[in-house]
């Protein structure tokens, strides 16, 4: 999932073998945004001002895509071996990090070059957070989930990860920082778990039931979500997780 901008609105990747596209939320109705033969099972969204960065799972490519206009720019901006799933982005350094076959990349989003790589045991999901300048990697290392925090500054990986006592943090698809908290979906045991971001403590499950396998979690506020799907009135100043 991504939020843009109002314009470009609430995109989701639609994962379908054979109707892989990026879909636009309108009051809870998926309408087509873009559509094109580079995906085959989009995973994850970035954007960088008005392009929007698709990593494609069964053809181990990155596609990028007018925010705009809907269409492709260049359906193959960069390959990455062996695997591709998760993908953040810092537009002030016009950088992106994209969790591939037992690494991470960080790339140029100008022009696919390698900034740098760093090796990670099975990484899935990827987050940003601009505030500490650290990347966030969830990870299935030993078939055991585990987020990983990375110092963007030294690239050092803290030694201690975000891990749960009880395991239910089986690959760790998505995730995010709001507030002080650290969000993970365990997708596997199909739960959200919550982390103090500074300390790393764990501090529960919100939800341990979700219906069905969970793989990207997103913050945006209630008034303007309630633009795209329907949303009970929590109150105009209130965020709400999706």
């Amino acid at each position: 999932m991504a939020y843009p901008n109002q314009q470009a609105g609430l995109l989701v990747a639609n994962g379908w073998k054979h109707d892989s596209k990026i879909v636009k939320l309108d009051k809870g109705l998926p309408i087509t945004f873009c559509k094109n033969a580079a995906f085959n099972h989009p995973y994850g969204l970035a954007f960088i001002e008005d392009t929007l960065y698709v990593t494609s799972q069964n053809n181990l490519l990155i596609a990028t895509v007018s925010l705009t206009t809907g269409q492709v720019i260049d359906p193959a901006f960069t390959t990455i071996e062996g695997k591709v799933r998760g993908i953040a982005s810092d537009s002030l350094r016009s950088r992106l990090f994209v969790a591939g076959h037992n690494v991470v990349k960080i790339l140029d989003s100008t022009n696919a070059t390698v900034i740098r790589t760093i090796p990670f045991d099975n990484p899935i999901g990827v987050y940003f957070h601009a505030p500490s300048n650290s990347l966030l990697v969830g990870s299935n290392a030993d078939a055991k989930g585990l987020v990983h925090r990375v110092d963007l500054a030294t690239f050092h990986v803290d030694a201690t990860p975000y891990q749960t006592p009880h395991g239910g943090m089986d690959h760790p698809a998505g995730l995010l920082v709001y507030g002080d908290f650290l969000y993970a979906l365990g997708q596997d045991n199909r739960q959200l778990l919550k982390f103090d971001f500074q300390s790393k403590e764990y501090k529960g499950k919100l939800i341990e039931d979700l219906p069905n396998d969970p793989e990207q979690i997103l913050a945006i506020p209630q008034s303007v979500l309630t633009q795209f799907v329907m949303v009970p009135d929590y109150g105009s100043d209130t965020d709400v997780v999706l």
